[in-house]
């Protein structure tokens, strides 16, 4: 190649041209090819398309092409020790074609370029500039123009690229020219050679060759020349292409590869969509081109092919793992029949956005892994399977920048699970080596659950921890909430001790849930728990996505901004409340098991206290409404829902402590001493703010005042009324309850009041501005969430 309307030497580039099909069949070829850091690459875009198609086809390339730089360099560093390599960054043209056609539909400008080339090439510079030299302008091209200026600057920089190619001084070897008329001599022999035979042949047909100096050593060093020129190939840093030569360059290419890895190649009917076909079927398909042994031969070389058993007519037959076109079915491959103690799972990932997962990455993996575990392999486009001592292994290819492993073992193969998967992880590891990754530790919970994209920690997360400690993902997919996983199981590490057991929120047969949301083992799956602490107490975020999170929103009201919500779980305070729940049943419940009536109602614990009186009957009929929901076989549970307003540092007693005191000793009670609790979040933020008692209670750091979310366990509950339960004389104050024990065999007392009437007792039946609920026993509460609001002043004061 030479400049136009030049006369110097210096002008004239002798190259070696490489023209890649851009069909994604042809990509595995490119691999091979796209590792060299001396080479010009010309990446081609189509002007005619859209401008969301032609940037995202020019990042993929240029993707590629880094990807497998970088490959390059480490192998070279590994097997070289040549810590320049990085160093040198090879050049990268962006060209545009079909520009006519671009301009007739008004894609480019009447400068033949598309408004957008330039951002677009400084976006591709600022991504991959770093590995490679991208030309700072766009090339645009007419391919059937004849005397295209065009042409003219594509021949420049070209030219330009062997001049600084020149410029790196790369070490030519003496024997260089005498060795190339042997090696054309071998070509017309045969396209491929094993190293061995290629040195002694050489050593035979070359003319003047000093035989005493010429060792293999001298020969290794003219190969990889003759390789970066583009004479021939020689995988030297590839182990299983090593021992082989290929003086023909366009065979390998594109008679054999070109043919047995594309669909116009080994024709569709001979080869399925599962990637399998005969041996017969390579004989047709290379009749008259190569011998099949000797294709078959270089295809598992380069790791693009295995041996399956034969078919049932006796014919051989292979597999080629980049023909699959077959996507996985994670129902079938990983069916959730069967009992698996032990489910486990990493993730590898690539996270520089310059860099990917070739497309010879996943069949290199397959073809690999059928060496390690055989006739266990099963292969789709996306996925492998693999079994090994009754331990099974799933693959999944999650686009070009992810791979996730899972791995499950039966009762008593557990301690295979982790070697099995260490293996499978090195074989991925090992054919992603130069691409820049970092490797996760999938949740078990979500593995056990089957979820399709399990959430990952961060392995350094793990480090040195106790194994029976609790840890929060990290690493979230499609939307997902936090998971807490137990460090041993992430680690497959044995516990020390049994591992505590969180306790379950519900005690059987005595169930109960709210209309809009549920406390029991599937809602904790869904939330990153940690503790135990010293007192047994769990706690976790919950997230804005469940419906608990959204039903406490919807009880804010004016002045109330919803911050954030703390789950707590006091093993302590669980134990206590179930056993009230179960207490409160017991006594409502009829002891003779003849009777078919509900309730027994000589039983003083179902004592009626509506029975002659309108308005108690009233209020006790508005207090059942609220009640919790309980399955048709569960009788005489009772729950309410309430918020108490309180102090932080009350809160934070149940995560020191495992318990709170949340009656107020300083305040004896309106309506009987005991716990206080309310349906209406501002009348509980009244407290914790403290404008009810008119003194300002100070926010915390983060500006937020917090309340208790409780269930309170109600036995036989008594409503108060002005016109039964206040002096006659009019006074607004319950002397019979004020700073007193509640009303003798109940557990619960239930009051509306106004602000009117200054939370006392509405005056006027079913007008009421806020409830209260009293409880007796500390047992009766269960407080299982901390609810942090952010506090208009004005906009509270207001409501109260």
């Amino acid at each position: 190649m030479k400049l136009k309307q030049s006369h110097s030497s210096d002008d004239t580039a002798s190259l070696h041209v490489y023209d890649f099909g851009g069909s994604r069949a042809y990509h595995v070829i490119h691999t091979l090819m796209m590792s060299d850091r001396f080479a010009a690459f010309v990446v081609c875009v189509d002007l005619s398309q859209p401008e969301e198609h032609v940037k995202e086809r020019a990042n993929y390339w240029l993707q590629f092409i880094c990807t497998r730089l970088k490959q390059g360099i480490a192998a070279a560093t590994a097997t070289a020790g040549d810590d320049e390599t990085e160093d040198t960054k090879p050049r990268v043209v962006i060209v545009g074609t079909k520009r006519d056609l671009a301009r007739k539909i008004g894609l480019v400008e009447a400068f033949w370029q598309p408004t957008w080339s330039a951002a677009m090439v400084a976006h591709l510079k600022r991504t991959y500039g770093s590995i490679v030299d991208i030309q700072d302008s766009l090339i645009s091209l007419n391919c059937h123009g004849r005397g295209d200026v065009s042409f003219n600057t594509l021949r420049a920089r070209l030219v330009r690229n062997w001049r600084w190619m020149k410029g790196q001084e790369v070490l030519v070897p003496r024997v260089v020219d005498r060795l190339a008329t042997a090696l054309q001599s071998a070509r017309n022999e045969k396209p491929a050679w094993v190293i061995d035979s290629l040195f002694q042949f050489v050593r035979t047909h070359t003319p003047g060759l000093d035989l005493t100096s010429f060792d293999m050593t001298m020969f290794s060093s003219a190969l990889r020349y003759f390789h970066t020129r583009g004479d021939l190939l020689w995988y030297s840093n590839t182990p299983s292409l090593a021992d082989f030569v290929f003086v023909d360059p366009n065979w390998l290419l594109h008679d054999v590869l070109g043919r047995a890895l594309t669909p116009d190649g080994v024709q569709q009917g001979s080869i399925t969509k599962k990637g399998v076909l005969t041996f017969t079927d390579l004989e047709t398909a290379f009749d008259g081109i190569a011998d099949a042994d000797l294709v078959i031969n270089v295809l598992q070389h380069m790791l693009l092919c295995f041996e399956l058993p034969p078919s049932n007519y006796g014919q051989q037959r292979f597999m080629l793992p980049s023909r699959v076109e077959e996507e996985v079915d994670l129902a079938t491959a990983w069916p959730q029949a069967g009992f698996w103690p032990l489910y486990a799972g990493r993730l590898l990932v690539v996270e520089s956005k310059a860099l990917a997962l070739p497309p010879g990455f996943f069949p290199h993996v397959q073809t690999l892994l059928h060496n390690s575990f055989g006739t266990t392999l099963r292969v789709w486009k996306d996925a492998f399977f693999c079994e090994h001592d009754g331990v099974q292994c799933l693959g999944l290819l999650r686009g070009d920048r992810q791979v996730d492993v899972w791995v499950r073992a039966p009762s008593g193969a557990e301690h295979k699970a982790l070697p099995f998967m260490t293996k499978v992880l090195s074989v991925l590891q090992e054919e992603a080596t130069g691409i820049d990754h970092v490797h996760l530790v999938l949740s078990t919970k979500h593995l056990k659950r089957h979820e399709k994209y399990p959430a990952a920690h961060k392995l350094e997360d793990l480090t040195g921890k106790d194994p029976d400690e609790l840890v929060t993902s990290t690493h979230h997919r499609e939307s997902q909430t936090p998971v807490s996983d137990r460090v041993g199981d992430l680690l497959l590490r044995a516990p020390a001790q049994r591992p505590p057991v969180m306790p379950s929120w519900q005690l059987r047969d005595h169930e109960w849930h709210h209309p809009a949301w549920r406390l029991d083992d599937t809602f904790d799956e869904q939330l990153p728990w940690s503790g135990p602490s010293s007192h047994g107490v769990y706690s976790a975020p919950l997230p804005p996505n469940t419906d608990l999170y959204r039903w406490i929103e919807s009880q804010m009201a004016p002045g109330l901004t919803l911050s954030r919500v703390e789950m707590i779980k006091s093993t302590m305070m669980l134990r206590a409340f179930k056993a009230q729940v179960e207490r409160s049943a017991t006594r409502r419940g009829d002891p003779d098991p003849t009777n078919t009536v509900a309730a027994d109602p000589e039983n003083p614990f179902n004592k009626d206290f509506g029975a002659g009186d309108p308005e108690k009957q009233a209020m006790l009929d508005r207090l059942k409404t609220q009640f919790a929901e309980t399955p048709d076989s569960v009788n005489h549970v009772n729950v309410l829902i309430g918020f108490h307003g309180c102090d932080e540092a009350v809160t934070d007693d149940i995560t020191a402590a495992g318990t709170a005191n949340l009656s107020n000793p300083n305040d004896p009670g309106f309506f009987g001493a005991g716990i206080y609790l309310t349906p209406q979040a501002n009348y509980a933020a009244g407290y914790s703010t403290r404008l009810l008692t008119g003194n300002w209670r100070a926010p915390n750091a983060d500006g937020e005042h917090v309340m208790l979310l409780c269930a309170a366990s109600v036995g036989l509950a008594y409503p108060i009324t002005r016109s039964k339960d206040y002096p006659s004389s009019g006074e607004n104050k319950c002397k019979k309850f004020w700073g007193k024990k509640l009303k003798n065999g109940c557990d619960t007392h239930y009051a509306q009041v106004t602000k009117r009437m200054s939370y006392q007792s509405t005056d006027t039946p079913a007008t009421f501005d806020f409830e209260e609920y009293v409880v007796s026993q500390e047992a009766q509460v269960l407080p299982f969430a901390k609810v942090f609001v952010k506090v208009d002043k004005t906009a509270l004061a207001a409501q109260l």
